[in-house]
């Protein structure tokens, strides 16, 4: 009985320790996105600007180097053309979370 019980707080100790440096080893974003890995503050902050339907205008671009494409008919596609008129997004909020 008291092996077992040792193996079981080496695999939690093991568990916890592994959850420590994977978080350790994500970029910001990935922590934001990350429950387990994110600050306290993040749930203290305020966002009451987002209430108004905050608008903004922009490119979505992404590490593989392309921009995010809307055409006429609604097809969503990928394009490496900067001034292209269809890959001006209009973002808005609509809800908190």
């Amino acid at each position: 009985l008291p092996s077992l019980l040792y193996r079981s707080c080496f695999h939690i100790i093991c568990l916890v320790g592994t959850l420590s440096l994977a978080c350790n080893d994500m970029t910001p974003e990935q922590m934001a996105t990350n429950v387990n890995c994110s600050s306290p503050e993040r749930h203290t902050r305020s966002y009451d600007y987002m209430e108004g339907g905050d608008i903004r205008v922009r490119r979505l671009f992404c590490r593989t180097q392309w921009y995010l494409r809307i055409d006429k008919r609604g097809k969503v596609k990928g394009t490496q053309e900067m001034k292209n008129n269809y890959n001006i997004m209009e973002i808005r909020t609509v809800a908190v979370g």
